[in-house]
Parts: structure tokens; C-alpha cells; sequence
């Protein structure tokens, strides 16, 4: 007789087997580009909520909790997939110029009530997943991460491929990262994983505009900066050193990729000019770390000097 484990196992089994044969059909068969990104999308959609039902059979039935946080995470990590899409309805009706996309990176919606109506409908369905998702995984706090995932999803929706647009959406989503992570102070494997959940909508604009869209240095300085001063937030929350000097790395090539992007405005500076400006700039954050951290100021300061 099988036992509970084994019973388990089979099921994952057999859904992992029905992943890849979706996965496959999806590719096979021929008549699939003929459904419309609208079905497509709503198919994308029915198959995510089955994956609390899924989670609710392993955690409740077969008392199988493990399993559960999985698949409550696997959800979490579908919903910058569906923002993605969605946020693609909306540039197709509410945005600029795509035809210079590959039709693989084009979701068009029959018409702008209809694109209103998809993200009305997806937003409807997916916020009760995701506040059931984090109330798995980190249930103390499940309306704070709800809300902080919302928001961040949702300026993946701002129909701009501007580098500026980029900027200005990337950075908010890094600020509500690391003010979650330092409210939460997530203990578990699982709710670690679930407050880095939120930085993937940074990942997503980040990616796209890479991909693209223009890019410029001032976009990368700012995500670098961002995310130096993340690292240095978290390290002192943490109370971990390595983290908080980690910080100098996303620092120096923040600085550079801003030196860079103002190098129109000074033509005629000698390359031993820039370096010289380089590391004065490069000074004001590092003496800044050292001024705000007793644990690490001679490093800092230390890095400054070399700099300089």
C-alpha cells in the first residue's frame, strides 16, 4: 500500500508530465496562433489559479506543508508573467509605436475597453491569490506584501518604453523591496523568497528595456545606485557586514555609468580629468556609508581614499 509520500510524489509526478506536454502542445500544435493573444492570455490565467487548488490538496489533505509553500510560490513567481502580458494590452492600445517589436514580444488587445477589462478582470482574480500566497508564507504581514506586490506589478502596466519611464518604475519597486524586507525581517527560506518576489517586476522592466527598447547610462546608474543602497540598507538591518560592503561594488559602477552618461558635457576634460572626477564623485556615497555605519566606516573610508 502506498503510503502518503509516495501518493504525493505520484501527483508531482504527473503534473510535472502534464507541464511538459502543455509546454509542448504549445509549440506542436498548429492552429494555436489562430486563438488570439486575448484566449491565450485567459488560458495563462485559468491554469495559475488551479495552483492554489493544487497547494490546497497537498497542505490540507495530505498534510503535506512543504509541498504547499512550493506551489504558493510558484504562484507568486507567475504573477510578474501575467503583469508582463498585460502590461503589453496596454501598450497596444494606450501606447506608442511597436512595430519595431518581434510579434513574439507583442500582446495586442482587440481595443482599449477590452485591455481595461482584461487588467480589471486578471487584477479581480489574481489579488485574492496572491494575499493567499503570502499568508502562507509569511501570514503576519500578508496585507503589507499584498500591497507592496500590487503596486509594484503594477507599473509594469505604464504603457512608456521610455528609458525615463524605465527609471522612474524601477526605482519605487527597489524602495517598496527593501521597506518590506526591513518591516517583514523574514526569518524562513520561505518568506525570504517571497519578500524577493517583489523586486521581480524590477527584474521584468529591466529586462524588457534591455531587450527592447533604448537604453542609456543614466537608466543603469540609477538601478545600480538603487540597488547599492538596498544592499547597504539590508546589511545594516541584518546586521551582516558583508552585505552592507557589498555595497561599494553597485556604488563605483553607478558612478560610472553616470559619469558616463554626462560625458557629453565635458568634451574637452583629458581622461586623467575624468578619473580625477570620477573618484571625487565616487567619494560623496562612500563617506556617506562611513558617516552611517560604525561597523564598516574604516572600509568605506578606506575605498574613498584608493578612489582618490
Amino acid at each position: 500500500m502506498e503510503t502518503r509520500l509516495q501518493q504525493l510524489f505520484q501527483i508531482l509526478r504527473w503534473c510535472g508530465a502534464a507541464m511538459i506536454v502543455a509546454a509542448a502542445g504549445t509549440f506542436l500544435v498548429q492552429s494555436w496562433d489562430q486563438v488570439g493573444d486575448v484566449p491565450r492570455y485567459l488560458t495563462l490565467l485559468g491554469m495559475t489559479a488551479l495552483l492554489p487548488a493544487l497547494a490546497y490538496v497537498c497542505g490540507i489533505r495530505m498534510q503535506e506543508g512543504r509541498s504547499a509553500r512550493v506551489l504558493m510560490l510558484t504562484l507568486l513567481a507567475l504573477v510578474p508573467i501575467h503583469a508582463g502580458v498585460l502590461g503589453g494590452f496596454v501598450l497596444s492600445q494606450f501606447g506608442t509605436d511597436t512595430r519595431s517589436l518581434g510579434p513574439v514580444a507583442q500582446w495586442v488587445a482587440p481595443s482599449p475597453l477590452a485591455a481595461l477589462l482584461l487588467v480589471a478582470g486578471a487584477g479581480l482574480a489574481l489579488i485574492p491569490l496572491i494575499w493567499a500566497a503570502f499568508r502562507v508564507l509569511a501570514r503576519p504581514h500578508a496585507r503589507l506584501l499584498t500591497a507592496a506586490s500590487v503596486a509594484s506589478h503594477a507599473l509594469l502596466l505604464v504603457p512608456d518604453r521610455s528609458s525615463l519611464a524605465a527609471t522612474l518604475t524601477v526605482v519605487p519597486i527597489f524602495g517598496l523591496t527593501v521597506y518590506s524586507a526591513a518591516r517583514v525581517k523574514p526569518q524562513t527560506l520561505e518568506s525570504k523568497l517571497a519578500v524577493a518576489f517583489l523586486v521581480a517586476p524590477a527584474v521584468v522592466i529591466a529586462s524588457r528595456q534591455l531587450l527592447f527598447y533604448y537604453v542609456t547610462s543614466a537608466f543603469w546608474g540609477a538601478i545600480l545606485g538603487t540597488g547599492a543602497l538596498a544592499l547597504f540598507a539590508l546589511g545594516r538591518k541584518s546586521g551582516e557586514a558583508a552585505i552592507e560592503r557589498f555595497a561599494i561594488v553597485p556604488t563605483l559602477l553607478s558612478v560610472a555609468a553616470f559619469v558616463d552618461a554626462t560625458g557629453p558635457w565635458w568634451p574637452t576634460l583629458s581622461a586623467s580629468s575624468v578619473w580625477l572626477a570620477y573618484g571625487l564623485i565616487s567619494s560623496i556615497p562612500l563617506l556617506a556609508f562611513a558617516w552611517t555605519s560604525s561597523r564598516s566606516k574604516a572600509f568605506f573610508v578606506r575605498g574613498a581614499v584608493i578612489l582618490n
